[in-house]
């Protein structure tokens, strides 16, 4: 496969999504010639004038593939689960892999002729299917809704969702990137490119494409912005310059800024420099705007600056305005791999994908819009009935309340990708299940035959590190490489391979567990301790009749008071135990989620340096997680007492110095007060 033709052909292909298909579906080929039919040639039918495969190779192949993949287990829609009954794929799956070795075909050699793509398409939904017993039913259409999306947001804005982003700038990204698909009801190739060819052709979306206005307000902002956003780059233009469209966001209350597209834009505007007259925040609050709109100009050496960039984080707070050019189009490829682990940290049961956000507003923009031509205008299709292909099977209007005169329920949920969210679902193979994947007896074979020609070339040439250097001058050695890479190659893809069938069964089997209804825990106690004599359990008796000492009214003073302050109460020693006990319970995280919700609020108002938010968030986030350790307490004992007591005193200066204390006031109230909430 490492041929300089391909690799030329490679870089012209017109999106990495479908370089991408068509490499794995060569490599499965060639995998296959290996493996069953016991030949080295299979890279020959992808050369130009190449060999092309016969009725009988093509079944082959389409046999060996259906016990070789996996395919999209946690999407499946029909019970019992193929993660917890068989690893099998469905039939569309080899039909879409069939898509892939066709078009890898045609563009690397010769194009299959058409009768032979049509009889074994009719073999694969027939006799395979049968013989191999293949799932043929659909995959349900999976929708998200904005319910979902709040979800999401939550899930980047994780103290775990550092290990994915590994910046604050990538977060943001991300943040924004999210509110502008359900804002203009867009694709995501709208904003970011899908390849090199979308790069070269400027099929993204640039600060030249968005107009900003200010208006005069009479809220609590003494201004208010709305932002134009031009889109390009819609479905199917390929070559219309004129087939574009528009949509309008503005500025949504101070506590909503996590979906708020508008103000995320102005921040990250501000933050790169790329407004003419205006550098932070208080000089655009400063503006006495027209009546009719004030245009906020963008710097002519920006307007073809791509909005979202791969350009990493300043390392510095003082480091000039970024020059012009630097920075890289954030790639679809990016966002693909971080939406699939939002899914999971957000609680998913099934594969989540931005497209489903479209969905979503298809099922939103039907119910709104006065017909179809209006919705799929705002979607950007030139085919109103476009839109069609969007929704579900799933009927969400209400017809049992309508037909009854009843006022109908919302019935969204019932279409949407939360529809049994489990937050606390695991994203991670426990250490039992870790060890399971050593004893698959595939693995456990190419482990063996990996670690004896380890062993081999070791005695040979020295060393792996000796052998690498020596390649460069030897053929016969380069050759002895290249078979220790695949050999590892092949080790390293089987572990993720048994690795991802069992974590995608085991989070199926916990989020079953975790999401199943069951009696009240409540009521469950009340029947047992009926059942039992009074004398049975002392201790639970003797907690009930401490607590039944307290007042409602002196448990909530308790509750709101301040660290360390005792309540007016029972003087008796009994009580003593009880406010030892609730204090950690109820309030163990309050002054830590008034300290992160003030940074949240921060954000949008003086950084515009996200290198300073990252820095004071990063330090938060250690000294919340040392805070919150059972074990660093057990460990450091006063030491990690005099630390939280210092900690503490340390956060409410902090927060003094930032908020006035009816703006504080106000933050408590925000709703996004679960933002840095500890998973």
């Amino acid at each position: 496969m490492e041929r300089d033709d391909l690799d030329v052909r490679g870089r012209q292909a017109y999106s990495f999504n479908a370089l991408r298909q068509m490499t794995t579906a060569m490599r499965l080929w060639c995998e296959f010639f290996q493996e069953v039919l016991g030949r080295d040639d299979g890279p020959e039918y992808f050369r130009q004038g190449g060999p092309l495969p016969d009725r009988l190779t093509l079944h082959r192949y389409f046999l060996f593939l259906s016990g070789a993949l996996i395919g999209n287990l946690s999407a499946s829609s029909h019970e019992p689960s193929t993660v917890t009954e068989t690893d099998r794929p469905t039939v569309k799956t080899i039909i879409s892999h069939q898509h892939y070795l066709q078009r890898a075909f045609s563009y690397y050699n010769t194009e299959i002729p058409a009768g032979l793509r049509e009889s074994t398409t009719l073999w694969i939904k027939n006799d395979l299917a049968i013989e191999e017993g293949l799932n043929r039913e659909t995959k349900q259409l999976q929708s998200i809704f904005w319910s979902d999306v709040v979800h999401i947001i939550r899930a980047i804005w994780k103290f775990d969702s550092l290990s994915v982003f590994h910046s604050i700038h990538t977060m943001f990204q991300m943040t924004l990137l999210l509110n502008l698909l359900v804002d203009g009801s867009s694709r995501c190739g709208e904003f970011v490119p899908d390849g090199n060819n979308d790069v070269a052709t400027g099929k993204y979306i640039r600060w030249g494409d968005i107009k900003f206005y200010m208006f005069p307000n009479k809220g609590a902002e003494p201004v208010t912005i709305s932002a134009v956003i031009t889109c390009r780059s819609l479905k199917g233009d390929e070559s219309d310059p004129d087939n574009y469209k528009k949509f309008v966001v503005h500025l949504l209350p101070t506590h909503m800024i996590f979906e708020d597209s508008c103000r995320l834009l102005v921040i990250l505007a501000l933050h790169r420099g790329a407004f003419r007259d205006f550098h932070t925040w208080e000089e655009l609050m400063s503006c006495e705007p027209r009546p009719n709109g004030s245009p906020v100009l963008v710097r002519p050496s920006f307007e073809q600056e791509a909005v979202f960039t791969r350009q990493p984080l300043r390392t510095r707070p003082t480091d000039a305005v970024q020059a012009v050019g630097e920075e890289d189009p954030w790639r679809y490829d990016n966002v693909r791999e971080i939406v699939q682990y939002l899914g999971r940290l957000a609680g998913f049961r099934h594969q989540v994908s931005l497209h489903h956000i479209r969905h979503g507003q298809a099922h939103l923009l039907l119910k709104h819009c006065k017909d179809r031509e209006a919705a799929g205008s705002t979607m950007g299709h030139a085919n109103a009935n476009s839109i069609k292909d969007y929704l579900g099977k799933t009927c969400l209007t209400d017809v049992q309340s309508l037909t009854r005169n009843l006022e109908p329920q919302d019935l969204s949920p019932f279409q949407s990708v939360s529809l049994g969210l489990a937050y606390d679902a695991p994203v991670e193979l426990p250490a039992e299940e870790l060890v399971l994947i050593y004893q698959d007896p595939e693995y456990a074979a190419l482990d063996d035959r990996f670690t004896k020609l380890e062993a081999e070339l070791t005695q040979k040439y020295g060393s792996i590190q000796k052998m690498r250097r020596a390649a460069k001058e030897s053929q016969v050695i380069a050759e002895d490489l290249r078979k220790h890479t695949n050999v590892s190659r092949l080790k390293d893809s089987r572990w993720r391979r048994v690795a991802e069938t069992k974590f995608r069964a085991y989070r199926e089997r916990s989020v079953i567990e975790l999401t199943a209804a069951k009696p009240s825990r409540a009521v469950a106690e009340a029947e047992q301790t009926a059942s039992n004599p009074d004398n049975v359990d002392k201790e639970l008796s003797t907690l009930k009749q401490s607590f039944g000492r307290l007042s409602p009214e002196q448990i909530a003073r308790l509750v709101d008071s301040p660290d360390g302050v005792q309540v007016d109460g029972d003087p008796q020693a009994d009580d003593s135990h009880i406010v030892d006990h609730m204090l950690p319970v109820w309030r163990k995280h309050r002054l830590w989620k008034e300290d992160l919700t003030a940074q949240v609020g921060i954000i949008g108002r003086k950084y515009t340096n996200l290198y300073m938010f990252s820095y004071e968030y990063v330090n938060l986030a250690q000294i919340y997680m040392e805070l919150t350790d059972k074990d660093y307490d057990t460990v450091h004992g006063d030491a990690a007492e005099k630390l939280r007591s210092d900690s503490v005193e340390n956060a409410q200066k902090e927060i003094a110095l930032w908020f006035k204390p009816e703006e504080l006031a106000s933050y408590k109230s925000a709703q996004f007060d679960w933002v840095y909430e500890k998973a």
